[in-house]
């Protein structure tokens, strides 16, 4: 599937130590993952960092991760391919959120880290969550997964919105549905974040459903939103926080007479509710890619899955 080979086309990850956004700052990690899987022993496969982190991990890591993929994948998968998948892209990714997790701890820093991960559509951020969070299960910490998804306006809000926003007097084609900004339901998404970082105990965190509506999507009942901070699973240790426009800035100078529908966007993008998202990030996660077609088979992908 698309999503199983996410680490073989995804080229690039950017790790950033900093509270800034991506846009904004340095990478003071980086690694070429086509470059690293086809190089020869000879070659330094990662920064210092990084490799020393890997070399610490508990040795039953990348066998662990091995079986997950197996397991994901089903009937009689490419060994070469998880080896490639485990050894490039999953043990670099959570080496890295693990040295970061301990120097919290070694800090005695309150709340739990934030991860911000931005990534394209379709690349695989949900089994790359997954995946962080079982390993660290093994370890004994609680990861959970948010993504910008879960924040969406409901179904009436977006109907809403989408019959209000109009470009030259026709609908705004791009916030017709949900997607893009503007279509964040900011408060509750900050609040949320707020909660996790106070550790408010028996803490639900929203969900939202891509089925409902005919996959048009609503916001997942209460009942059915993940409980955290309970005496069942304990406090949360590490937030990871997907979305593909997380952390894009807005841009200057832009008008509906050169930009159409893309104003509005722009417009809702400098809402101040998204720079206070980023700000809480301890550090990021940037997937890149080197050809933004691979996002077009991967949504196309993924449709087909929901129907």
């Amino acid at each position: 599937t698309s999503n199983s080979a996410a680490a073989i086309v995804v080229p690039t990850i950017r790790l950033f130590s900093s509270s800034s956004t991506p846009t904004h700052s340095t990478a003071p990690f980086r690694t070429n993952l086509r470059r690293n899987m086809s190089s020869g022993g000879g070659e330094k496969r990662f920064p210092e960092v990084i490799s020393t982190a890997i070399s610490s991990l508990n040795g039953s890591v990348a066998p662990f991760m091995s079986a997950e993929l197996r397991k994901l994948y089903g009937g009689s998968p490419d060994e070469e391919l998880i080896k490639n998948q485990v050894e490039n892209y999953y043990l670099p990714m959570f080496s890295y959120l693990k040295l970061l997790l301990d120097m919290k701890s070694e800090v005695n820093a309150d709340g739990p880290l934030f991860i911000g991960i931005s990534a394209p559509q379709g690349c695989g951020k949900t089994t790359m969550t997954d995946m962080i969070r079982a390993v660290f299960a093994e370890e004994g910490k609680r990861a959970v997964a948010l993504s910008l998804d879960d924040f969406y306006l409901t179904g009436k809000e977006q109907e809403q919105l989408g019959s209000s926003e109009k470009t030259n007097g026709k609908p705004n084609e791009l916030l017709k549905l949900r997607g893009n900004a503007g279509t964040h339901d900011l408060f509750l998404l900050n609040n949320t974040m707020l909660e996790l970082k106070a550790v408010k105990k028996n803490l639900r965190l929203p969900r939202y459903d891509k089925s409902l509506r005919s996959g048009k999507g609503d916001r997942a009942p209460v009942e059915e939103w993940d409980l955290v901070n309970d005496e069942q699973g304990g406090d949360v240790d590490i937030v990871l926080f997907e979305g593909w426009m997380l952390g894009f800035d807005p841009l200057p100078d832009f008008s509906a007479a050169k930009n159409g529908d893309m104003d509005a966007v722009n417009r809702y993008l400098q809402d101040p509710g998204y720079a206070t998202l980023n700000s809480i990030f301890d550090a990021w996660m940037v997937i890149a890619l080197k050809d933004i077609n691979y996002v077009f088979d991967w949504r196309l992908n993924a449709e087909k899955r929901m129907i």
